[in-house]
C-alpha cells in the first residue's frame, strides 16, 4: 500500500487512477477539494498564483484504491478589516463670553472758550518837569532896566522881612508872557482879570492898576505896594503870599497903558508872573510847593 505524505501526492495519486480504469467502471468518487469562494481581494493583500506540478503515471493497483482522504478545505483568509478613519475631534464649544457692559456716553462738555489776551500794559505817562524858560528880550513889556531892578529889589526885600530865604531872578521869557497879558487888559479899560495861567508857561500871577485924568507913569512902588498890603488879610492864598512864596523864584513882568474912560480916561496896568507857580492849596507860602 502506498503512502502518501502529503496533499499533493495525494492528488497525484488519484489523478493516475482515474486513468487507469476503465471508463465503464464505477471509481471511488474522488473528492475534490471546493474552490474557495471567491473574496474580495482587500487592497493590501497580495494574490499567490498556483503552483502547477506535472503529474507521473503510477502504476495500476491490483485492488481498489483506498479512499482518498479529503484534503481539508482552506480556511478563509480573514478579510483584514478596514482601518477605521480617525472620526473627527468636534469643535469645541466657544466658551461664553461675557456680555459688555454697556459704557455711558460721555456727557457733552462745553467748548472751551478762547481765554481774552490779558492786556498790554499800558505805559504809565511820566511826570513831565514844566518847560524851563527860556531866556529873551521882552516883547512889548515897557520894563525899563530901573523898573526890572526895582521890581526885583521889592520882591527881596519883603521876602527877607518875612523870612523867606530864597531870592528871585527876573526872567524875560516870563515877562514876554506877561505882556501878552498886560496888552489885552490895557485893550478892555484896564479891567482886572486872569487870563490862561498854563500856557506856554504854567505861571503864578498878580495883577495891579492904576487910573489918573492925565497921562502918567506910576513908580513900580506904588503898583507893587497894594500886593504887600495883604499881609495881614483873612484870605489864605492872596497877592502878598504869592510874592513871598518859597519856590517861586523867578519872576517877568510887563506894564500896558489904556483908556480908563469917564473921569479917568489914562489907566496903567502891571502884570507879574512867578514862576514856578505859587498859591498852591493844601501848601504854605514858607516851605512853598513841595
Amino acid at each position: 500500500m502506498v503512502r502518501f505524505t502529503s496533499v499533493a501526492a495525494l492528488l497525484i495519486a488519484a489523478a493516475s487512477a482515474v486513468h487507469a480504469l476503465p471508463m465503464k467502471e464505477k471509481c471511488a468518487p474522488i473528492y475534490a477539494p471546493s474552490a474557495p469562494a471567491p473574496t474580495a481581494a482587500p487592497t493590501s493583500a497580495v494574490v499567490v498564483p498556483p503552483t502547477s506540478a506535472s503529474v507521473a503515471p503510477a502504476p495500476a493497483p491490483t485492488s481498489q484504491a483506498a479512499p482518498v482522504e479529503p484534503s481539508p478545505e482552506p480556511s478563509p483568509s480573514a478579510e483584514p478589516s478596514p482601518e477605521a478613519s480617525p472620526e473627527p475631534s468636534p469643535a469645541p464649544a466657544p466658551a461664553p463670553q461675557p456680555e459688555p457692559e454697556p459704557v455711558p456716553a460721555p456727557e457733552p462738555q462745553p467748548e472751551p472758550q478762547p481765554e481774552e489776551p490779558a492786556p498790554a500794559p499800558q505805559p504809565q505817562p511820566q511826570p513831565q518837569p514844566d518847560p524851563q524858560p527860556q531866556p529873551q528880550q521882552p516883547d512889548d513889556s515897557n520894563i525899563s532896566a530901573k523898573d526890572r531892578q526895582d521890581l526885583l529889589d521889592l520882591h527881596n526885600s519883603y521876602r527877607s522881612q518875612n523870612g523867606v530865604a530864597a531870592r528871585v531872578t527876573y526872567n524875560d521869557a516870563v515877562a514876554a508872557q506877561a505882556a501878552v497879558r498886560a496888552a489885552r487888559l490895557a485893550a478892555n479899560s484896564c479891567q482886572l482879570e486872569h487870563g490862561d495861567l498854563s500856557s506856554p508857561l504854567r505861571v503864578g500871577q498878580n495883577l495891579s492898576m492904576m487910573a489918573s485924568s492925565r497921562k502918567f507913569d506910576a513908580p513900580m512902588s506904588d503898583l507893587v505896594k497894594g500886593w504887600s498890603d495883604e499881609t495881614h488879610a483873612e484870605t489864605e492864598y492872596n497877592h502878598a503870599t504869592q510874592m513871598l512864596w518859597a519856590t517861586s523864584t523867578q519872576i517877568g513882568c510887563a506894564k500896558a497903558y489904556g483908556n480908563g474912560g469917564g473921569r479917568f480916561p489914562y489907566c496903567e496896568v502891571l502884570v507879574c508872573d512867578y514862576y514856578p507857580p505859587g498859591n498852591m492849596v493844601g501848601s504854605s507860602w514858607k516851605t512853598g510847593t513841595k
